[in-house]
């Protein structure tokens, strides 16, 4: 890869950072953009009245980031949020008009056009790091979380810009994604393994299952799975593994485990 570096100054604190891009050609074209503190910052939250606000609503630091115009209907975006991966999405035109979405529960972002698809996300600090669409700035921006309050000299984060050609695909998006994946996977030395779930028969207890917080007449929740066991197993069906959901376990305050 091809890396482009230099060292600018935090306003007028007399603190610096270095910002740089990575370029990499293989499996379609990758940008990855550093932000390297050098020195240490305290007060980079972003404004808001609670730890939550700020995070939801706000980064305490921007870069890269993408000026929204209105581009007449030829690009959408699509943005994953939610409390868990994926629980919603929100697919619309990019343009400056579009939902501001919480910051602190946003996911991968694809922005497409007929031709080609970019998926953006963070690339490091997975749990410090996100993006935003600030409707004043009518930017969409990336860096660290706008919750966190001090940031540490030689604290570094990055953001993965991935393009795939989509060449009229029909599940062109899917494979914009998939190969994403596979650039994370090869920055870290990891790779994809088999997952269980996926590839075998699982039952399921989680919301919208027929026993979600939910027991046969007078019995309890364990007495009820282990009769979902021997009827299913009476009729045949290879059920592999069970999803034991939030109901299942005791709760303590604020219904933590």
């Amino acid at each position: 890869f091809k890396r482009t570096a230099t060292s600018l100054p935090l306003g007028s604190s007399g603190a610096s950072w270095e910002v740089a891009i990575r370029e990499y050609k293989s499996e379609g074209h990758t940008l990855v953009f550093e932000q390297n503190f050098l020195d240490a910052l305290n007060h980079t939250n972003a404004p808001g009245n609670s730890v939550y606000e700020s995070g939801a609503k706000g980064m305490a630091s921007w870069g890269p980031s993408i000026k929204v115009q209105n581009n007449r209907g030829k690009l959408g975006i699509l943005r994953y949020d939610g409390p868990f991966a994926g629980s919603y999405f929100h697919l619309e035109p990019f343009h400056p008009g579009m939902k501001v979405v919480d910051a602190l529960t946003l996911g991968p972002i694809a922005l497409f056009s007929q031709e080609c698809a970019v998926i953006m996300s963070p690339a490091s600090q997975f749990m410090s790091s996100s993006n935003f669409f600030d409707p004043a700035k009518t930017e969409l921006g990336f860096g660290v979380m706008g919750s966190v309050a001090s940031i540490p000299a030689g604290h570094s984060t990055s953001t993965i810009f991935s393009s795939w050609a989509l060449d009229g695909e029909p599940d062109g998006i899917r494979r914009a994604f998939k190969s994403w994946g596979n650039k994370l996977l090869r920055l870290f030395g990891t790779r994809r393994t088999a997952d269980v779930t996926l590839e075998n028969l699982q039952f399921s207890t989680d919301n919208g299952a027929y026993y979600y917080y939910l027991t046969e007449k007078d019995k309890s929740y364990q007495d009820t799975i282990i009769d979902v066991q021997r009827r299913t197993a009476a009729a045949g069906i290879p059920f592999r593994q069970w999803l034991m959901d939030s109901w299942w376990y005791f709760k303590g305050v604020g219904d933590g485990v």
